[in-house]
């Protein structure tokens, strides 16, 4: 009963869907300058987002602060768009959020 659960797991694979398929949703709206392979993997992400507060009440119930996202392709959650990493659980083996870490 999903009513009743504690976290919701959405599987999504970015890490093997970008590189043979790279931009499978077409051009990025992101402008000239920005690298294909995370733009691609963050669109799919979005689209993911989009498909589950479009079936199910339970991204909305709080905020998507119960869903969890395995972000396993190099960038990680450095990419991640607003909507998930303000309030998800994301799951990477890269452990920061900034594009370009200094240290």
């Amino acid at each position: 009963d999903a009513s009743q659960a504690d976290l919701f797991y959405v599987p999504l694979y970015t890490a093997c869907a970008i590189l043979p398929v790279y931009d499978y949703v077409g051009p990025g709206p992101y402008g000239n300058g920005y690298p294909m392979r995370p733009v691609t993997a963050m669109r799919m992400v979005v689209d993911a987002v989009d498909q589950i507060r479009a079936a199910h009440p339970y991204w909305d119930r709080n905020g998507g602060r119960d869903h969890v996202f395995l972000l396993a392709h190099d960038e990680g959650g450095c990419w991640a768009p607003e909507a998930v990493a303000k309030n998800s659980i994301i799951l990477s083996h890269w452990g920061r959020k900034d594009a370009t870490p200094s240290s």
